[in-house]
């Protein structure tokens, strides 16, 4: 049997606006901040993915959070922090929704061929090559439309609410 430590008792930061919520993430990390705990944004003006793209995040349109993990694994595992990331929020999502959502490897999650959530994992590691810590952000289309995402993200991204039809 695998014993899974409780990690989330530690703090959650809410901000009604930052740059983004890994970036605060790893300031935090990087101060001592504990493992588990939570940076959410009501809305990010640099939100950002994978190969430095860009994430909107606007207001009350979407989830958009990054936590701290200090995993004792070693660095050439740090891969499947994304992956396992992206099952469970695949099973969140598919709970909430009753849809079926697919990975997209390595940071994506698709609704009906389309982009519904990204993550972004960054992490640091000590002299030794092993992690100090890591940080994996999250962001989740929840209530955009169709002219938040403008019509070059239009053909490649959806939300909840589009998928469904109900604002959540």
């Amino acid at each position: 049997m695998v014993e899974i430590k409780k990690i989330l008792h530690n703090k959650i930061y809410y901000y009604e606006q930052l740059d983004s919520t890994n970036l605060k993430a790893l300031e935090l990390a990087k101060q001592g901040a504990a493992e588990g705990t939570i940076v959410i944004a009501a809305r990010q003006t640099a939100g950002r993915g994978r190969m430095r793209r860009k994430w909107e995040s606007p207001e009350g349109k979407g989830l958009w959070f990054s936590m701290i993990l200090r995993p004792t694994i070693a660095a050439e595992y740090c891969a499947q922090i994304t992956l396992l990331t992206a099952v469970a929020a695949v099973k969140a999502l598919q709970v909430l929704t009753d849809k079926k959502f697919s990975i997209k490897w390595p940071n994506d999650i698709m609704l009906d061929g389309k982009k519904v959530c990204g993550i972004l994992a960054e992490m640091a590691l000590t002299a030794d090559g092993s992690i100090e810590y890591a940080v994996v952000g999250i962001g989740i289309n929840i209530n955009m439309s169709s002219e938040d995402f403008g019509a070059q993200l239009e053909a490649t991204a959806t939300s909840l609410y589009l998928a469904t039809g109900i604002e959540y």
